[in-house]
C-alpha cells in the first residue's frame, strides 16, 4: 500500500514538473504569434515592418494620410496585442495555480490549455491580417523600393536598435 501511494505521488509529481515546463516553454519564443524571443513571430514582424515603414516614408513616396494610417494600425495591434498577451498570461497563471493543487483536475487543467492556445492560435490569425493590411499601404513600386532600401540596410539598423532600447526600458 505504502509502495502504490509513493509511486502515485511521484506520477503526480512527474505530471506537474512535466506540465509545468511545458507550459513555461509554451510562453516563450513563440515563433507565430508574439513573440517571446526577438526576432521572432508574427508580432516582432508586423513590429519592424510598420517601424520601417515610417522611418522611411519619405523615401518611399508615402502620403501624410497613408503615414497615418500605418501610425493607426500600429497603434491599434499594440493595444490588442496587449489584451490579448494579458489573456495568454493569465490563462497561464490558471493552469499553474490548477496544477499546484493537490488533486489535479485533468479536465479542468486540459479545458485551460486548450483555450490559451485558442486565444494564441487567434491573435496568430489576425496578425496575418495586420500584416497583410499593412503591407496593402504600398504600391507595388513602393513594396520593391521597401525591400531595396532594407537590403541596402537604411534605416533598420538604428530602427532595430532605438525599438529594441525602447523594449528594454518598458519592461522595467
Amino acid at each position: 500500500m505504502n509502495h502504490k501511494i509513493g509511486r502515485t505521488s511521484f506520477l503526480v509529481g512527474l505530471l506537474i514538473v512535466s506540465l509545468s515546463i511545458a507550459t513555461a516553454y509554451a510562453g516563450h519564443g513563440k515563433g507565430y504569434g508574439g513573440g517571446g524571443q526577438e526576432g521572432q513571430g508574427l508580432e516582432h514582424k508586423f513590429k519592424m515592418k510598420a517601424h520601417f515603414m515610417m522611418e522611411n516614408a519619405q523615401e518611399l513616396g508615402l502620403t501624410d494620410d497613408k503615414v497615418e494610417e500605418i501610425r493607426k494600425l500600429k497603434f491599434e495591434t499594440k493595444k490588442a496585442l496587449v489584451r490579448q498577451n494579458a489573456e495568454i498570461e493569465v490563462l497561464g497563471l490558471d493552469i499553474m495555480e490548477k496544477l499546484h493543487q493537490d488533486a489535479i483536475d485533468v479536465e479542468a487543467v486540459n479545458k485551460l490549455v486548450d483555450q490559451k492556445y485558442e486565444l494564441e492560435k487567434a491573435q496568430a490569425k489576425s496578425l496575418v491580417g495586420v500584416l497583410a493590411k499593412l503591407k496593402s499601404q504600398l504600391s507595388p513600386e513602393q513594396a520593391v523600393k521597401m525591400r531595396e532600401l532594407w537590403k541596402s540596410g537604411s534605416k533598420h539598423e538604428e530602427g532595430w536598435e532605438s525599438h529594441r532600447e525602447g523594449s528594454r526600458t518598458r519592461g522595467r
